[in-house]
């Protein structure tokens, strides 16, 4: 049991502290935001051009099987952009 407190305790100030890191870092993202608040490399904002994808909410409703269909994209870019969605807590549309 004490354990378990422990536990819960330090993955509750793990969470904090990932809190406290995205205030400092402006770690809120708007859909009208750019992709290039993202934080993303070369090859991704590239990708994305190409895409003609150039906002947050533009990004996140497509799918990562959407994405993979562009000529552009390859599983490399695509795990970076949900990593990079999943910082500020949003995420790509599922795929149905």
């Amino acid at each position: 049991m004490w354990v378990q407190e422990e536990l819960s305790k330090h993955v509750n100030e793990l969470e904090e502290l990932k809190c406290l890191s995205l205030r400092i870092k402006g770690g809120t993202i708007q859909d009208t935001d750019p992709v290039e608040n993202l934080g993303l490399s070369n090859r991704a904002l590239g990708a994305l051009n190409r895409a003609s994808i150039r906002t947050v909410a533009e990004l996140c409703a497509k799918s990562p099987k959407e994405l993979l269909k562009y000529r552009t994209f390859g599983a490399r870019t695509l795990r970076e952009l949900m990593f990079a969605v999943s910082r500020y807590g949003r995420s790509l549309k599922a795929d149905y």
